[in-house]
C-alpha cells in the first residue's frame, strides 16, 4: 500500500484502482490521496467526479470515464461503494450493470484514472468481475493492519516529517493507544501541533497529552479486579464516571472484555494461534495480544471466567429492569467478581 500512495503522490499513475478493506481510516486516506495528487488544484473542479453507486448509476460514471479530460491531461474518477464486488446488496442500493465496468477495464481510457472504492473485508471472489479486476487493476490493500503493520506505517510518517521520536516513545503511543491506527494517528496529529515549536516528541509529552482509550481504562478496571484491588477498581470506575460515561456502557464493555477472554481462553485449550484467533473472532490481533498475556498473567481458569462473566450478565440485566441506583449496581458486581476464583 505504502509503495502504491508513493508512486500517486509524484503522479506516477494506473489507470485502473481497487481499494480494498474495511479499516475506516485506511479508505479515507487513501481516497484523500487521490483526491489531493492525481489532479492539479486548478483543474480539479472539472476533472474530478466521485459516484456513489448505493445511488448512482454505474453506466454514467463509466461514460465519465470514456470521455475527455477538460483543459488538462487526466480526469479523476471515484466509484464509492461498489457493494457488487461483494455477495450482499445494501438495502435501498440500485441495481447496477456490471458488464459495463468488465467492458471498461479490459481497455481503459489512458487519460483517465479510475478508482473502484470497495471498503468490505471481503469480496466474491467467484464474480467475473472480482477476478478481473485483481488480475487488471492495482489493488491497494485497506483491511485493518496487523501490529508490526502498524509500527511499519506511523515510522514512515514520523520519517517524512519534521519532527523526531524516539523508539520506546513510539512504543508508548502505540500501546496506549492499543494500535488501532485511526486512535494513533489522531493522537499523533494532536504531539505534533503540541510540539510545533520544538519538532520533538518524548516520552513526557505522550504521558502528558496522549488520551487513554475508554477501551484501555475498562482493560485496566478488569486487571484491578482480577488483582483484587478494591480502592483501586472503584476509584477508576468512580473516575470514569465523572468523565461522564454512562454506566450501561461500562458494564457493557466489561461484558465483552471478559467474553473475549473467555473465547481466546478456549481457542487456546484447542490450539488455536493467536493470528487465527484474531480472524476467527474478528477482533484487532493487538487485542487479543493483550487477552493472552492478561490469561497467563491471572492466571484465569475457565470457569471462573465463566462466573465473571454471569455476574455481568445478570447487572447487565438489573440496570435495564430494576429501579436501583446505577452505580451501586456495577460497583456491587466489581466486588463480586473480586470473589471468583479466589482459590485458583
Amino acid at each position: 500500500m505504502q509503495d502504491v500512495l508513493e508512486a500517486i503522490r509524484k503522479g506516477e499513475t494506473q489507470p485502473v484502482y481497487l481499494v480494498q478493506g474495511n479499516d475506516d481510516y485506511l479508505i479515507k486516506m487513501i481516497k484523500q490521496t487521490f483526491l489531493s495528487y492525481v489532479i492539479p488544484e486548478e483543474e480539479r473542479e472539472l476533472n474530478i467526479s466521485v459516484y456513489n453507486l448505493h445511488e448512482e448509476s454505474l453506466a454514467f460514471a463509466m461514460e465519465d470515464a470514456e470521455s475527455i479530460s477538460f483543459l488538462g491531461d487526466k480526469k479523476l474518477i471515484v466509484l464509492d461503494n461498489a457493494y457488487f464486488l461483494t455477495t450482499e446488496k445494501p438495502k435501498g442500493a440500485i441495481e447496477q450493470n456490471m458488464n459495463l465496468l468488465e467492458e471498461y477495464i479490459q481497455s481503459p481510457n489512458q487519460d483517465t484514472v479510475l478508482v473502484i472504492m470497495a471498503p468490505y473485508a471481503n469480496l466474491d471472489n467467484r464474480k467475473k468481475i472480482v477476478k478481473s479486476l485483481k488480475k487488471l487493476a492495482v489493488v491497494v490493500d485497506a483491511n485493518a493492519l496487523n501490529e508490526q503493520e502498524v509500527i511499519q506505517f506511523v515510522q514512515n510518517y514520523i520519517r517524512n516529517s519534521e519532527f523526531s521520536i524516539d523508539r520506546q516513545t513510539v512504543k508508548l503511543l502505540l500501546e496506549m493507544t492499543h494500535y488501532q491506527l485511526a486512535i494513533v494517528m489522531n493522537e499523533l496529529e494532536k504531539l505534533c501541533i503540541f510540539k510545533q515549536k520544538e519538532k520533538k516528541i518524548d516520552r513526557q509529552d505522550v504521558l502528558q497529552f496522549v488520551s487513554k482509550t475508554l477501551e484501555t481504562n475498562v482493560f485496566i478496571l478488569l486487571e484491578t479486579v482480577q488483582q483484587r484491588q478494591v480502592d483501586k477498581a472503584l476509584a477508576i470506575y468512580r473516575e470514569l464516571v465523572l468523565q461522564k460515561e454512562e454506566p450501561i456502557k461500562l458494564l457493557a464493555l466489561l461484558i465483552g472484555q471478559v467474553r473475549l477472554f473467555l473465547d481466546v481462553h478456549i481457542l487456546i485449550q484447542k490450539g488455536y494461534q493467536q493470528s487465527d484467533m484474531a480472524q476467527l473472532l474478528k477482533q484487532h490481533p493487538y487485542r487479543i495480544k493483550l487477552a493472552i498475556e492478561q490469561l497467563k498473567k491471572g492466571n484465569y481458569r475457565q470457569d471462573t471466567l465463566i462466573q465473571m462473566y454471569h455476574i455481568l450478565a445478570q447487572a447487565d440485566y438489573s440496570l435495564k429492569t430494576v429501579n436501583s441506583d446505577k452505580h451501586v449496581i456495577v460497583e456491587l458486581a466489581l466486588l463480586k467478581m473480586m470473589k471468583t476464583g479466589e482459590n485458583t
